[in-house]
């Protein structure tokens, strides 16, 4: 490999990984600013408005919808039930079935936040067209094969993992 090649390839690795320090940091500030406006993180947030879309949801399946881990979506519960944003409930059939519902106070709560997603992101999405949009869906998913991070066990939505271990997910 020549000298260029190595040097155009680091320098295109510098860009990237810069980049993505850039888009980690943007999700950090964000998510702070979401905790101390909202009293909620990004991965409650993004629970609601799912509920809120789905309606009631066996746990199982939310923690699917969001892509977190069964064991971190109960902590995400825990705290939300704590707020009585949502209820849970046992199946009367399969005891290890649970069902998750958004409350009328968690609708109300959904109906005046802030959207999970940064407000500048959210409306430069939105002036993509769906072509565009697909396009950029798969170039970020791309970037999470080549990261491996498909295999992780567990995705806190939208917080980084300082602000997830640090803060309540």
């Amino acid at each position: 490999m020549n000298t260029a090649t190595s040097n155009g390839r680091n320098a295109n690795e510098m860009r990237v990984l810069a980049a993505l320090r850039r888009i980690v940091h943007a999700i950090d500030l964000h998510s702070q600013q979401l905790l101390s406006k909202c009293d909620v993180t990004a991965p409650q947030l993004v629970c609601l408005h799912t509920l809120a879309v789905h309606g009631r949801l066996a746990s199982r399946d939310l923690a699917e919808k969001v892509h977190v881990s069964a064991s971190t979506l109960v902590g995400i519960l825990d705290r939300l039930e704590i707020k009585e944003l949502v209820r849970r409930q046992r199946d009367t059939v399969d005891r290890r079935t649970v069902f998750v519902e958004i409350t009328k106070k968690g609708t109300a709560f959904v109906a005046k936040a802030p959207s999970p997603l940064q407000s500048a992101l959210a409306e430069g999405l939105s002036r993509l067209n769906r072509s565009d949009q697909s396009r950029l869906a798969e170039s970020l998913e791309v970037i999470v094969g080549m990261m491996q991070a498909d295999a992780l066990d567990e995705v806190p939505v939208l917080a980084s993992s300082r602000i997830a271990k640090s803060k309540r997910v």
